[in-house]
């Protein structure tokens, strides 16, 4: 199966995975904290050629979706060449990105072996201030396999393209149609986080037989490439504690605290009671607050439980 390599490294880093085989719904999506949607379309792949005219999701499902992210979800989505990013591209709008139709090519930095369509993304075409590519495991190469091209202001570009790059005609005939600048963006959308990517090779692992006879390796299984620590850092960065999970905990530890300072018995003695007490009670209530706000800020230092 297609996925099946990204299965494999997921459960082995101890996450769960299990399969949506119904419709985008609040009470299926809460099963979830990262929903990966890969290489979608409405028809059995090569049976049609193009997505264009097609639903892949109903716009209820595009709005449960987006409401989804927006209070909490972490979503992972793909767009390809076409017909891939024809059918991706109503999900990707609510997200405010936007994916190039056709196929994507760059004429400088690409794999000479292979040519203009596998992209090399290194040194300034790599974001290493984010911590999808500076994160736990070292990425320092990456190569994509044609694809398409996405544009989405509001989030970072991790995975830079050049003015060298291009958008050209897929062999179906679909295309050229729109320009991007990246094949990698991540970013928060709502109290939610978003990743999406113009190509989903890297996160899988594919073996083609070459006409020459020699074998040809795409996704975490191209030598010299980091792509298996990339997506293990992508995964980590979209199951870290979210902000509005972490700001919950504190404001609610916190209120309890004050309501318990402000808790008086009733009797004769109350008020002796509380001015023996409180000056205690409101250090201790100082330092608790205190230990919270170090774990806001220091939360990605502790390892995440398992999770789907």
């Amino acid at each position: 199966h297609l996925i099946k390599p990204l299965v494999d490294l997921l459960l082995n880093d101890g996450y769960r995975v299990s399969f949506l085989d119904k419709e985008f719904s609040k009470s299926n999506l809460s099963q979830a904290k990262v929903l990966v949607i890969i290489t979608a379309l409405p028809f059995d792949f090569a049976t049609e050629t193009s997505a264009l005219e097609k639903n892949t999701f109903s716009e209820k499902e595009l709005n449960e979706l987006q409401n989804w992210v927006k209070n909490g979800g972490s979503l992972l989505a793909f767009s390809e060449h076409a017909p891939f990013d024809q059918a991706i591209n109503p999900l990707l709008k609510k997200f405010d990105i936007k994916s190039s139709v056709g196929t994507t090519i760059d004429t400088i930095n690409y794999e000479s072996r292979y040519g203009q369509g596998m992209i090399k993304f290194e040194n300034n075409n790599l974001n290493k201030d984010h911590p999808v590519v500076s994160g736990k495991y070292k990425v320092e190469k990456l190569v994509s396999f044609g694809g398409s091209a996405l544009t989405g202001p509001k989030y970072e570009n991790i995975l830079i393209l050049g003015k060298s790059s291009l958008n050209t005609k897929h062999s179906t005939g679909i295309g050229p149609v729109g320009r991007g600048d990246s094949q990698g963006l991540v970013g928060t959308y709502g109290l939610g986080k978003i990743a999406v990517f113009g190509d989903s090779n890297g996160f899988t692992a594919m073996v083609f037989n070459m006409r020459d006879g020699n074998k040809m390796y795409a996704g975490m299984n191209t030598a010299g490439y980091d792509w298996k620590n990339f997506v293990l850092n992508t995964f980590s960065w979209l199951t870290k504690w979210k902000i509005s999970e972490k700001m919950e905990l504190i404001v609610l530890l916190a209120l309890g605290l004050l309501v318990g300072l402000l808790i008086r018995k009733k009797g004769d003695n109350t008020m002796d009671t509380m001015g023996k007490g409180c000056g205690c009670l409101l250090w201790g209530a100082l330092i608790i607050i205190g230990l919270l706000i170090l774990l806001y800020f220091f939360a990605d230092f502790i390892p995440d439980p398992p999770t789907d």
